[in-house]
């Protein structure tokens, strides 16, 4: 019985551990467009908030479109 433990705790230690890498992977750094100075930020709504400016963009047929 504690073979299973250590294989079944060393494998669910390496599943968060890829789960953790992949989500790490995924955090890319959109500029924004309108200031040109600052990066994109994904709001809880899935809009992306540019952190220096405010300005508001939604994904639109795979590119960004601002916010009216």
């Amino acid at each position: 019985m504690s073979l299973a433990l250590i294989l079944g705790t060393l494998a669910f230690g390496i599943t968060i551990f890829g789960l953790s890498a992949v989500t790490l992977a995924e955090r890319k750094r959109i500029p924004c467009t309108a200031c040109r100075k600052g990066e994109l930020k994904i709001a809880r709504d899935f809009s992306h908030q540019c952190v220096t400016c405010g300005a508001r963009f939604r994904p639109q047929s795979g590119k960004l479109e601002r916010e009216s």
